[in-house]
């Protein structure tokens, strides 16, 4: 199906956004989709529909673009996150909720695991890349703690990410996306006080 005429979206390659946006676009694309260590700057600048030159304008070098890359996803994680999220309802509605969107993720086409471990993996030294895994670790332990009520809830928090984690790993290696659905069971039974 193509995008209607009238469609307030524009295109990311357009000249009327930005080269920044065009950049990390194309970044968001070419690493998650290929590797970062596999992807140049001449690749996303192509991508982009810029210069190298241009690309440089707008990012120090690749460990920024990577950084900002990941920021990007952290974000849209984020949102995906609060956006499946019913406070009102139980923690275990709400965590297996929390599974039923890594379920949708690990299903899709384009799935290539977590863009977070994969940087991290890909580049253990760097210091700007490394601050925003551990943000998004942060934010991933708050958001499940946020979830669960009672005694033991930072601990039972740990074990439902470890369970996370293991479930987005595990279907990554070995592209069996069934392993979400037992971590599920698991983490909503955890999600009881």
């Amino acid at each position: 199906m193509t995008a209607s005429l009238d469609s307030t979206a524009p295109d990311p390659r357009s000249p009327r956004v930005s080269a920044r946006e065009r950049l990390l676009t194309a970044a968001d694309e070419l690493f998650y989709g290929n590797g970062i260590n596999t992807t140049g700057v001449d690749e996303i600048s192509t991508r982009a529909g810029v210069t190298k030159a241009t690309l440089y304008n707008n990012f120090s070098g690749k460990e920024e673009l990577i950084a900002a890359y990941l920021d990007r996803r952290l974000l849209r994680w984020m949102l995906e996150a609060r956006r499946t999220d019913v406070p009102s309802s139980s923690a275990e509605e709400r965590v297996g909720r929390f599974f039923d969107m890594l379920q949708s993720s690990v299903e899709a086409d384009d799935f290539r695991g977590c863009p977070f471990t994969n940087a991290v993996v890909e580049k253990p030294r760097s210091g700007p890349i490394g601050a925003v895994v551990r943000q998004y670790r942060r934010d991933l332990v708050a958001h499940v703690t946020g979830m669960l009520t009672g005694p033991g809830a930072a601990e039972r928090a740990d074990l439902i990410v470890m369970l996370y984690d293991g479930a987005l790993v595990s279907a990554k290696s070995t592209g069996e996306t069934g392993i979400v659905g037992r971590a599920r069971r698991h983490a909503v039974t955890l999600a009881t006080p």
